[in-house]
């Protein structure tokens, strides 16, 4: 038996709470996210044209909807990319969910430029959302 992807479990735990729709970019570290778009195709995407974008039209989503707005984003400055939208919605008490995608555990924080590393991705989010979690296995999504 094969076990599930992270991406796969990311998406049917965004569809088991309601979630339908999500805005966001590809990038390195999210192809396996989009991968998993093509088996669950009542899974929207809307892809955008910038980072920043993506939380936006997930802000503007939820304030429409009332339901929460999604984003994908990759780390590292696509991430850096999103904090002001990001800051809008948490200053306006926005339900915005915003999946950032990280280096491998044993590839973080080396300080040896490997592709999209921040020192302390994680900490960035603090001041701009009122939970965060930084999942590491798939089996903790």
């Amino acid at each position: 038996m094969v076990a599930a992807r992270g991406s796969h479990i990311l998406l049917e735990a965004l569809a088991n709470e309601g979630c339908d729709t999500i805005f966001g970019i590809p990038g390195v570290g999210t192809l396996a996210v989009y991968d998993a778009f093509c088996d669950m195709p009542a899974m929207r995407h809307i892809e955008t044209r910038h980072e920043q974008g993506a939380v936006f039209m997930a802000d503007g989503f939820a304030r429409a909807s009332g339901r929460p707005g999604v984003a994908l984003s990759s780390g590292g400055p696509g991430a850096l990319n999103t904090l002001t939208a990001m800051g809008t919605a948490y200053n306006d008490s926005v339900g915005v969910l915003h999946v950032v995608s990280e280096n491998p555990r044993h590839l973080r924080r080396q300080t040896r430029g490997y592709f999209h590393d921040i020192h302390d991705q994680y900490a960035m989010f603090r001041p701009v959302s009122s939970f965060g979690i930084q999942v590491d296995l798939a089996s903790e999504i």
